[in-house]
């Protein structure tokens, strides 16, 4: 239980990332030929995703609450439904400005009277292009340094990965989810040739994922509702 507590709450917080927007904030009809540039987030701006999969992982909550103390990160507060768990876990993370990628996140809940913490720390090294603007056909490297540190009462685990990524935006397509229906920019990534994960993301969330698949995990992510301020 302590690995998959671990495990399935961060990779639910890291539903955020990557993140790119840029078109005309009351026009969802995106163009091929044009490039987006990212929008600024707001405190209040919030994304409800429900995760769809064989895990215990239900569903994500992550809402702004600073977006002017620090110069380098927006501040987030994030919330977890999980199967086993009788309440929502509550947490914080840190989003990086420029490239709106998460590089802090910190969860701390009781299990089975037992106090856990859960810490990531995530580094990004852009290859070659930056990912901003974006506009169909570009491609982008990353490369991910990414550590897990897990204390289980007096237990502490750590793990450290890194592992570069390719991204493409390969296209566009029109989504239906809850929360309604939307124009994407189809963004898929690959681990070398592989391909593990598709995104698509619209001008209407900020371009914060609408859907996104993970064929790593075999999960599906959708977004239920939202709340965004310009």
């Amino acid at each position: 239980m302590k690995k998959e507590v671990g495990h399935y709450i961060l990779v639910g917080l890291l539903i955020l990332v990557p993140l790119f927007n840029g078109c005309s904030i009351n026009s969802t009809k995106l163009v091929s030929s044009k490039s987006y540039d990212k929008y600024d987030l707001k405190v209040g701006d919030t994304w409800d995703v429900k995760v769809i999969s064989d895990a215990p992982l239900e569903r994500v909550v992550v809402t702004v609450t600073d977006d002017k103390t620090s110069a380098q990160n927006y501040l987030a507060k994030t919330e977890v439904q999980s199967k086993g768990f009788d309440r929502i876990i509550t947490g914080h993370a840190k989003i990086d400005k420029e490239n709106l990628g998460i590089t802090e996140l910190d969860a701390t809940f009781v299990k089975d009277g037992v106090p856990i913490r859960l810490t990531q720390r995530s580094e990004y090294s852009h290859a070659g292009n930056p990912k901003f603007p974006m506009k169909v056909g570009k491609e982008w490297e990353v490369i991910e340094t990414t550590t897990h540190r897990t204390m289980h009462g007096n237990e502490v685990s750590k793990k450290s990965s890194t592992k570069k990524f390719r991204y493409v935006v390969s296209g566009i397509d029109k989504i239906s989810v809850e929360a309604g229906e939307f124009e994407c920019l189809r963004v898929n990534k690959y681990e070398g040739d592989k391909l593990v994960a598709v995104h698509w993301y619209s001008p209407k969330t900020k371009f914060i994922s609408v859907k996104e698949i993970s064929y790593e995990k075999n999960e599906l992510y959708k977004l239920q509702h939202y709340k965004v301020s310009w």
